[in-house]
């Protein structure tokens, strides 16, 4: 069940005192404001209600107003009604795409978000270090710090974490229609991330592989032309729960990295997958690019875009460009200390 939570005492507790500093100058709350406002989508992967009051329970929100995702509004409404509203922090439990919609409202606002992992693949709390486990994840809220955040912008929609092109895109359609289907959704729920590389074998086997032409453009040099079955592009160096994206581990930090993947066969793609799983992403099959900061691509006929895990729609001509510093988002002590030469700090909650 995702859920969204919004505070208003944090710039309160400021004028009140209730605000300490850390031996690095970063400044930090010493309790956790309240109130919060809870906002739950009854149809996450796996989460019942009753894991909401539990994440009440912990955040010591027993009581308060709770409103559900989908009755209330949508994910998207519900953020941007909150940034209207002055909310400064913005708790999203649930998995990747609802963040997906909520990010497009709150990046690029004083808002700051905060993330409860409660999705299949979690690739944005990966991303951030943030623990999958609900106790320390609620836990990390009150005794974290605030980082501004690079993300990826792919043509009107803005990505936290890995993007792409071609029968990529098909395979994560595919996955999510399984996926929110109510007789499949349990009998699924086991597998967890396992599923979008069981779903990429399976669109794989069932479709006829596609070599489409693509003319790409990076940054400022000449355009380059090759043939591909899949462009993923992203801000992380996994996705999917842990399919490698950078070979060698790791994006730089005011960049993105792009891998193009040539195998135009059944058999070749399968290769291919294999080595998505085992990290092997330097080889036959793959052509990587790293320390990019915008990238054109036009392909030789409409393919499917996704991010985020969620589909995109079909492009033709797309530009793909980072938006430095564009998400503000509570993140631990340590990946803050990590990302000091490109994160904004902002003040801790």
């Amino acid at each position: 069940m995702s859920v969204v939570q919004v505070t208003e005492r944090a710039s309160r507790a400021q004028a009140a005192g209730q605000l300490s500093t850390d031996r690095a100058g970063t400044r930090m709350f010493s309790h956790h404001p309240l109130p919060y406002l809870l906002l739950s989508n009854p149809r996450a992967r796996s989460v019942e209600r009753t894991a909401i009051a539990g994440i009440a329970a912990r955040l010591g929100l027993e009581g308060r107003a709770i409103r559900e995702i989908g009755r209330d509004g949508s994910a998207r409404a519900l953020a941007a009604e909150a940034v209207r509203a002055g909310w400064p922090y913005l708790l999203v439990a649930g998995g990747d795409g609802t963040l997906h919609e909520v990010l497009q409202e709150v990046a690029g606002t004083d808002t700051a978000l905060g993330l409860i992992p409660l999705g299949t693949a979690n690739d944005l709390a990966r991303r951030l270090t943030i623990p999958l486990e609900l106790d320390a994840a609620c836990a990390l809220l009150t005794a974290s710090r605030v980082a501004a955040v690079d993300l990826l912008r792919i043509g009107e929609r803005l990505i936290a974490t890995v993007g792409g092109f071609g029968i990529a895109a098909d395979i994560v359609a595919f996955a999510n229609r399984v996926r929110r289907r109510p007789p499949l959704r349990q009998l699924l729920a086991p597998l967890r991330s396992v599923i979008y590389p069981a779903a990429a074998a399976a669109t794989i086997m069932a479709r006829r592989p596609r070599d489409v032409r693509y003319a790409l453009r990076a940054d400022v040099s000449r355009p380059h032309t090759l043939r591909a079955s899949a462009i993923l592009v992203g801000v992380t160096d996994r996705f999917g729960g842990g399919l490698e994206l950078a070979p060698g581990g790791g994006v730089r930090p005011g960049t993105f990295c792009t891998l193009i993947i040539t195998a135009s066969t059944r058999r070749s793609l399968l290769a291919a997958l294999r080595g998505l799983r085992s990290g092997r992403t330097a080889g036959r099959y793959f052509r990587s690019y790293s320390g990019l900061t915008r990238l054109d691509i036009h392909s030789s006929h409409p393919v499917g875009a996704f991010g985020d895990g969620e589909w995109l729609g079909l492009r033709h001509r797309t530009r793909v460009e980072l938006e430095r510093a564009a998400l503000k988002v509570i993140v631990p002590s340590a990946f803050a200390d990590a990302h000091t030469a490109t994160a904004v700090l902002q003040e801790a909650i």
